[in-house]
This record gives structure tokens, sequence and C-alpha cells, in this order.
């Protein structure tokens, strides 16, 4: 399963990056996982869920 949601803003947090190259650096693109999990917002229970 995957889930994208969408809000007007101009961050990005990174789980996974598909290990692409930073052409800047050379380096892989950094991840946000720790960012991305305290400002995501996940369901309490499974009542919350709801079909599209």
């Amino acid at each position: 399963m995957v889930l994208e949601t969408q809000q007007s803003s101009d961050t990005t947090y990174r789980f996974y990056d598909w290990d692409r190259i930073d052409q800047t650096t050379g380096q892989k693109r950094p991840l946000q996982i720790k960012e991305s999990m305290y400002d995501g917002v996940f369901p309490r229970s499974s009542a919350e869920y709801r079909s599209i």
C-alpha cells in the first residue's frame, strides 16, 4: 500500500528516495524519516479509515 498526501507546502520529507544521487554533492540524497514521522498524522484505529 502506498499513501500520498498533498498540501501546499515548501517542505519535502523523504522516507525513501530510490537511491537517487544529489548532482551537487555526488552523494545519496538525505532522508528525513524522523521529521516526517513527527509531522505525519496517522489514524489511531481502523475505525478512522474510510473508503474512497
